[in-house]
C-alpha cells in the first residue's frame, strides 16, 4: 500500500508501532515482507518520522532486538538487525532526526562486534561494520568524535580494510 500510493497516511503511522510485536511473534527475525515495509515506511514517511522520536525508537529497538536475538537463523537475523541501522542512517542523511538515537545504537553496535561469535562470522561481522560506514555517511564529525572517545577508531578502520575483499557489491565497493 506505501509502495503504490508513496506515501504513509497517519492511520499508517498508528499502525507501525503493531509491527513491532509482529517483529516479536516472528522470534526477532524480518523475513523479506517485514524489512521491505519497514524500508517503504522510511522511504516514503521520512518527513513525518523525522517528527516522530518514538516511532524512530520503534526502529532501533526491531534493530537491537534482531542485532541480539539467540533464535531463528542467528547470524541472518544479526545481520538484518544492522542492515536497518545502516537504512536509517542512509535515508535521515542532512537531517539530525537521529542524533540522539546514535550514541545508543553505536553502543550496541560496539558491543555485538566485541561478542566472541562476531569475531567468527564475517558477514555479520561485515554488516555491523558497515553501521560506523553508515553513521559516517550520515554524521561523519559525530562518528568520528564517538569512535575516538570509545578508544576504537583504529579498530574499526582496520577491520574495514581487513573485510575488503568481502565487500562485493557495487555500492559497497566504492567505500574503498
Amino acid at each position: 500500500m506505501i509502495r503504490k500510493s508513496r506515501s504513509v497516511s497517519p492511520t499508517l503511522l498508528q499502525v507501525l508501532p503493531f509491527l513491532e510485536e509482529t517483529f516479536k511473534k516472528n522470534k526477532h527475525a524480518f523475513g523479506s515482507t517485514l524489512l521491505d515495509c519497514l524500508n517503504y515506511f522510511l522511504i516514503y514517511g521520512k518527513e513525518q518520522l523525522a517528527q516522530r522520536p518514538d516511532l524512530l525508537q520503534v526502529f532501533f529497538r526491531m534493530a537491537d532486538q534482531a542485532m541480539f536475538t539467540t533464535e531463528g537463523k542467528r547470524v541472518v537475523n544479526n545481520s538484518e538487525g544492522a542492515l536497518l541501522v545502516q537504512v536509517l542512517l542512509q535515508i535521515f542523511k542532512g537531517s539530525n532526526a537521529l542524533d540522539a538515537l546514535i550514541p545508543g545504537a553505536l553502543d550496541r553496535v560496539t558491543e555485538r562486534l566485541h561478542d566472541k561469535e562476531t569475531v567468527s562470522q564475517k558477514l555479520l561481522k561485515k554488516h555491523l561494520l558497515n553501521v560506523f560506514v553508515a553513521s559516517l555517511y550520515y554524521n561523519a564529525v559525530a562518528t568520528l568524535t564517538y569512535l575516538k572517545q570509545k578508544n576504537i577508531l583504529k579498530d574499526v578502520l582496520l577491520e574495514l580494510f581487513k573485510l575488503k575483499q568481502d565487500y562485493r557489491e557495487p555500492y559497497e565497493q566504492k567505500c574503498f
